[in-house]
């Protein structure tokens, strides 16, 4: 799940940050905030709608 995660958010980001037109052959700094701001969010409703093992 992590690693789905992670995935997501670098991808999700890169794509948010190139319709941005954010558009340069290296990593940007506004590239990596929106990588984080994305899998925060991600493992916030993972977190929030994930369900426990019962007690």
């Amino acid at each position: 799940m992590p690693l789905g995660v992670a995935v997501g958010a670098a991808v999700l980001g890169t794509v948010v940050g190139r319709l941005a037109g954010i558009d340069t052959s290296a990593v940007t700094a506004i590239e990596v905030i929106l990588q984080v701001a994305f899998a925060a969010a991600a493992v916030t409703v993972v977190a929030v709608t994930g369900v426990r093992g019962s007690q």
